[in-house]
């Protein structure tokens, strides 16, 4: 895998994620902030003593803004911040 095309990251590895609104919205805590994602990648070689593990994790800022869509916080509710995608449905 390799970064979007075209990028000055595009040799390296990405991973990218976003909130998805659901029936359950009204009932989190908004802006999600403080939030940890971890990310772990796994070598499942046949000899156990070869094998490796890399693990990333990522805590989101309550206050992060998102800078193109009118200075809305980007962690806030879906249903504030972003628009519906057929992806999440």
């Amino acid at each position: 895998p390799h970064g979007r095309h075209p990028s000055p990251h595009m040799n390296y590895t990405g991973i990218t994620f976003h909130l998805c609104s659901s029936p359950n919205d009204g009932l989190l805590e908004w802006p999600a902030g403080h939030r940890q994602v971890v990310w772990s990648v796994l070598d499942q070689d046949p000899d156990i003593v070869h094998r490796m593990r890399f693990s990333l994790s990522f805590t989101t800022d309550p206050n992060q803004q998102q800078v193109v869509e009118n200075d809305t916080l980007q962690w806030n509710k879906p249903s504030i911040t972003g628009s519906f995608s057929s992806f999440c449905n």
